[in-house]
């Protein structure tokens, strides 16, 4: 009996190193289990470990999706260096830009990207801006015409 509350006593610490609420549902059958062999409900090391088994399986299944949903958990989104880099970049025009679609394409860095546009359309061939990301894709807004040339020369 001590032996599981041992074992689920160091399986709950774990969990503090190791996040994820698995471990911790290990430790709590085995502090289950410890109880069940206080109580003489279970008597023998096989039917401990088939407990155990059962128990976290059980515990898992059930209850995980279930605190996930409760417990928050801590995210971040932050710009990458190399985004913040790239912002302001003039990269070339392949295919008709708008600003609904997704699945037109800039080239930037050496590949193709799909970009959406800020304002209006952007013809292949002209010049667009880097301003922002959504996703995979990038926002783009077109370079005037005289700027482009400017920048070209």
């Amino acid at each position: 009996m001590w032996v599981w509350f041992g074992l689920g006593a160091l399986l709950l610490v774990a969990e503090l190193v190791m996040p994820g609420l698995v471990v911790v549902f290990l430790g709590a059958a085995a502090l289950l289990v410890a109880g069940l062999l206080g109580l003489g409900v279970i008597d023998s090391l096989v039917a401990s470990v088939i407990a155990w088994m059962g128990l976290s399986v059980g515990l898992t299944l059930s209850l995980r999706s279930f605190l996930v949903k409760r417990l928050p958990s801590e995210s971040r989104r932050a710009l990458t260096e190399e985004a913040i880099q790239s912002f302001g970049a003039e990269v070339q025009v392949l295919e008709l830009i708008n600003e609904n679609d997704s699945t037109d394409r800039i080239r930037y860095q050496g590949t193709t990207w799909p970009a959406i546009s800020t304002h209006g359309e952007i013809r292949p061939g002209e010049m667009a801006r880097l301003v922002a990301r959504q996703n995979l894709a990038w926002l783009v807004e077109r370079v005037p015409e005289a700027l482009a040339e400017k920048n070209g020369d």
